[in-house]
């Protein structure tokens, strides 16, 4: 059963690739639009004209680990996509090592 998103946006924060990609694709296949967050402008890009084929969909572009950049991707949304209903936080990154290299004393630093 596919969920039905008729009339309704969803702002999916790292949508341009992997399981945000993929919600954002249920979104748009559900009737709705899909406004999707990455860092990769071309990502961003070929992702939305991707959704684009068979829906609605927005790009913003945006590194929001680098918290100098979220006040601007607010401003945004509040503008141009106040009337989303949904928020899917979809990003994240993976330092492929070995498992025993994973601990809490040598965990990568993010960036702040």
């Amino acid at each position: 059963m596919s969920e039905s998103f008729e009339g309704r946006k969803v702002v999916v924060v790292g949508g341009s690739s992997g399981m945000g990609l993929a919600t954002a694709h249920q979104v748009v296949a559900g009737g709705g639009t899909a406004v999707i967050t990455g860092r990769d402008q071309d990502k961003v890009g070929a992702a939305v004209e991707a959704l684009s084929q068979n829906g609605k969909a927005w790009g913003i572009t945006a590194e929001l680990t680098d918290r100098d950049q979220v006040p601007e991707v607010r401003k945004q949304l509040a503008a141009e996509h106040a009337d989303a209903t949904l928020l899917v936080n979809a990003a994240g990154f993976f330092i492929p090592r070995a498992f025993s290299e994973y601990d809490e004393a040598r965990r990568p630093a993010l960036v702040h």
